[in-house]
């Protein structure tokens, strides 16, 4: 953000006032000390109808449920994507704090709240050629109805041609909870989902340890 921006920013922050950023752009902005404020809603270009959509989202009449296709960064340069090496710029946990976005790719708050639990998977381990499910429960722990966006991620630990990434998105689910309901979710990895690409563009699906990855949760399955 400009000079000015953060100038008048920094005024209203002096009054106590709650403050709501609404950020309108096509790609990210650092935003500095605005990233402070009580609540900030990444309009992105809404086009002539989204005033209107802005406004029901910071009033309540609709519960925001959607996540950042990207990594916000935090620093200008900082630019990175979940799809990434784990030595590479920026991974979960890092202690560098210039490769630390404001928001990792997914993240998406609602005026309510989910929590995963009991996630586990149909084998601990399978063949090559087969598939294996995995189940995780989401509960609606807030006060009212939402929607709630699953990111289902598979993890290799090594490669024996090249380091994998740090996790791959292979599946998502959009549901809506009451407030206090709950739902066991689905979701089927194939071979395919297991494999990469690499010199001859043909799939290739190695044994080994493989993670499946949602929210904070991890499951473990071997492939044989």
């Amino acid at each position: 953000m400009g000079q000015g921006q953060q100038q008048l920013y920094q005024t209203l922050r002096s009054t106590g006032k709650p403050i709501v950023t609404v950020v309108v752009a096509g790609r990210p902005r650092v935003l500095g000390p605005i990233d402070q404020s009580d609540a900030v809603l990444l309009a992105y270009l809404p086009c002539a109808e989204g005033g209107q959509a802005i406004a029901e989202v910071l009033f309540g009449a609709v519960n925001p449920s959607g996540k950042v296709p990207l990594s916000y960064p935090r620093n200008t340069g900082d630019i990175d994507v979940y799809y990434h090496k784990p030595w590479g710029t920026y991974s979960q946990g890092s202690d560098d704090p210039f490769h630390d976005p404001i928001y990792p790719f997914g993240f998406g708050l609602s005026y309510t709240t989910f929590i995963y639990s009991n996630l586990y998977l149909s084998a601990s381990s399978i063949s090559t050629g087969s598939s294996v499910d995995a189940f995780v429960t989401c509960t609606n722990t807030g006060s009212r109805f939402g929607k709630e966006v699953a990111l289902f991620y598979i993890k290799q630990d090594y490669r024996l041609n090249l380091t994998p990434e740090d996790k791959l998105l292979k599946n998502f689910q959009k549901f809506g909870l009451e407030p206090g309901q709950q739902i066991v979710l689905k979701v089927t990895f194939t071979p395919e989902d297991m494999s990469y690409y690499f010199r001859d563009q043909n799939p290739i699906l190695e044994t080994g340890t493989y993670s499946v990855l949602i929210a904070d949760l991890k499951a473990n399955f071997v492939v044989y």
